[in-house]
């Protein structure tokens, strides 16, 4: 599946894991993405909930060897223990006011940093920013104020919605396509589980043929491989 996607011009970006910026004690699920065969990251990957405890002192690492002009990744968040378990709160006001407390600390810790940095947000099925409808929320409030949006389309997938793939790839491609800074793509099998692009469930003829539609060629393309950043 992946000569599919050689007909694709976007850039392609890596993602490396360990030892990417120096750090001596490199989280083993953070690392940085670039562009190849650069060694300079363009995007951070910074692991595990935002709405943890542990996640600001993730961050403040982060910013304290991040290359300046880079965009820093995470996840939106869950009230869950699990990062991955669903919490019912994370779509009512609890999961909401959770979230705009944690996105105005680290925009307001963000715009006192000298290195111009953005923060791109990914959203999972399983958290606050949990589909399209508010991955374009936020997109509408907040796309000229340093925060980038992330097209990652199986991350939207609940494996309730693998029976109507085609419609909400579509919605999601389609929507957050042309709008956003960084595409991953993975894949996903029936029950959700996440494995390498083009050996799962995702139809990925009408993924690269949305892709190609709406994503900008500019778009950098990440295809993801294990160990899955998490």
């Amino acid at each position: 599946m992946h000569s599919l996607l050689a007909a694709l011009a976007n850039p392609r970006v890596s993602l490396h894991t360990h030892e990417t910026l120096s750090d001596p004690d490199p989280p083993p699920v953070g690392g940085s993405f670039s562009f190849m065969p650069s060694s300079d990251p363009l995007f951070i990957w910074i692991a595990g909930n935002p709405l943890g405890a542990s996640w600001a002192d993730a961050l403040e690492r982060t910013l304290a060897r991040a290359p300046a002009g880079s965009t820093l990744l995470c996840w939106s968040g869950t009230l869950a223990d699990g990062l991955f378990d669903g919490d019912f709160r994370n779509w009512t006001r609890p999961g909401k006011a959770a979230f705009d407390r944690w996105l105005d600390a680290t925009r307001t810790r963000l715009g006192s940093h000298v290195g111009g940095h953005r923060l791109g947000i990914v959203a999972h099925h399983t958290h606050i920013l949990s589909d399209v409808s508010s991955q374009m929320r936020l997109w509408h409030e907040l796309h000229e104020h340093e925060i980038a949006t992330v097209l990652h389309p199986a991350a939207l997938i609940a494996p309730s919605m693998v029976r109507d793939l085609n419609d909400h790839l579509t919605r999601a491609i389609s929507m957050v396509g042309p709008r956003c800074t960084l595409c991953i793509l993975e894949d996903i099998t029936a029950a959700g589980d996440r494995i390498p692009w083009g050996t799962g469930a995702l139809p990925h003829q009408q993924v690269h043929a949305l892709l190609r539609e709406f994503l900008p060629p500019s778009t950098p393309l990440f295809v993801s491989e294990p160990p899955f950043f998490r």
